[in-house]
């Protein structure tokens, strides 16, 4: 799968910044959760995301307005509770957002979890995505995107490598390989003591 990367465009940083402490080994790390909303994808954008052909299977090409092969929302679409969201997250993704009249408050995001990824047809053919992104923003970093709560801005976003589901039954391997695992070997090392 490629990674999707999206250049800069309009968004809408959300109204809280919701904060919580993640421990890296033994180490407490400052964390904190923020809903960036409103970013519009095109169909290549939306087939890299969800897959190919996802754009085809959402949007139908109707006459409107005088205008032939105008995209729309699918019949099953319109039947659906929106918006639609994806299970999977992205980790590893960076997020660049450029806040104030000018852009003059930017803040860069590295080594993002993206998660909560909701996406929504829209007449026209563009879709809409919102997104949660999990990040370790410095203090400084969350003074200035407090500034901006609740705000239209730019951001660019790049979605980092998928994560892949851990099978809940599976065993961990142990990190020292030499040492057995879930009592397995033990057996055989108490029989060659005998």
């Amino acid at each position: 799968m490629t990674a999707l990367s999206l250049k800069k465009r309009h968004a809408e940083l959300g109204g809280h910044i919701s904060g919580r402490t993640e421990y890296h080994g033994e180490e407490p790390v400052g964390a904190c959760d923020l809903a960036i909303s409103g970013l519009l994808l095109d169909s290549d954008e939306l087939d890299t995301l969800c897959g190919a052909g996802t754009w085809n299977r959402l949007y139908r090409k109707t006459r409107n307005s005088g205008m032939n092969d105008f995209p729309e929302p699918a019949e099953f679409v319109a039947a659906t509770k929106l918006p639609l969201q994806l299970e999977s997250k992205f980790e590893g993704a960076r997020v660049t957002l450029y806040m104030g009249l000018d852009d003059e408050d930017k803040v860069e995001l590295v080594k993002c979890t993206l998660a909560k990824i909701k996406y929504e047809p829209q007449s026209g053919g563009m879709t809409l995505l919102s997104i949660q992104a999990q990040c370790n923003a410095e203090p400084e970093q969350v003074a200035v995107l407090y500034k901006h709560m609740d705000s239209k801005i730019s951001a660019s976003v790049r979605f980092g490598k998928l994560v892949e589901d851990k099978d809940e039954n599976q065993d961990e391997l142990p990190l020292d390989a030499s040492k057995p695992r879930n009592g397995a070997g033990a057996s055989d090392e108490a029989a060659a003591t005998h």
